[in-house]
């Protein structure tokens, strides 16, 4: 009877497992294959998260560069060549002996520098623009003053006067208004530099983050694949060793 067992052991071990035993390992080994499958899709659908948050921040980054700076030291800009078209409006009106016209185009201009000044002042961003922006309109609010009153002196009659003070007092606020604004622009030039140095420094972090994180998903990936692949061998073996383990006690019966 003790060989009629062992044969029955080493025949069920060999090959006459129950169907539920061999439908349960299918069970098992298809988990595994799709969690082979599954976890590097996962890290993959997450780098491509990853991505394109960093994508998206790089854009708000540009496009607050583009909306802000930019746009803030075209306006300074602006302000600097319409200041420097009023002073030849100025010129123009005392060389040319009085020339209304050239007042009626330092009037048009003002209103168009103070709207340059306007949009610079709602641009800048630091606190240091909006002291030069705000130093800089003063001097030319100031100038334009000074303007006015040299151009009533010269209707006035008084002409030597009038082109005395142009050449002296007027000029000095002129100069100084023109120091100011220099400054308001080289904060804007500064800041454009500053914020194309910062956005490309996050494209290389980010660039960095993201090869980073594809080379531990597929470090994760490949010792994934390896476990599965060991373990599938493992449980592969098993029945053959069971035939050997039966085949032993046999002989020894």
């Amino acid at each position: 009877m003790s060989e009629e067992y062992l044969r029955y052991g080493a025949s069920s071990r060999a090959g006459g497992a129950p169907q539920t035993g061999r439908s349960a390992r299918s069970a098992r080994e298809l988990r595994l294959v799709l969690a082979g499958m599954g976890i590097p899709l996962a890290l993959m659908a997450v780098g491509i998260l990853v991505a394109g948050v960093l994508i998206f921040g790089l854009r708000e980054d540009a496009s607050h560069l583009t909306d802000s700076q930019i746009q803030y030291a075209t306006a300074v800009n602006a302000a600097a060549l319409t200041a420097k078209a009023i002073a030849n409006d100025e010129r123009g009106f005392l060389l040319s002996g009085g020339d209304r016209q050239f007042i009626r185009q330092l009037d048009d201009r003002t209103i168009s520098a103070r709207a340059a000044f306007a949009v610079a002042a709602s641009e800048a961003d630091s606190r240091d623009q909006r002291r030069a922006v705000r130093e800089a309109n003063e001097g030319f609010e100031a100038w334009i003053q000074a303007l006015h009153e040299e151009t009533a002196i010269w209707e006035q009659g008084d002409r030597e006067r009038a082109v005395e003070i142009s050449l002296t007092s007027t000029r000095a606020i002129r100069k100084d208004y023109e120091k100011s604004l220099a400054h308001a622009q080289d904060l804007g030039v500064d800041a454009i530099q500053s914020g194309r140095s910062e956005v490309s420094d996050l494209a290389t972090r980010s660039l960095e983050i993201v090869l980073g994180y594809l080379v531990a998903a597929l470090a994760v990936g490949v010792a994934l694949v390896a476990w599965i692949v060991w373990t599938l061998r493992r449980r592969t073996l098993e029945p053959s060793q069971r035939v050997a383990n039966g085949n032993r006690l046999r002989r020894i019966a």
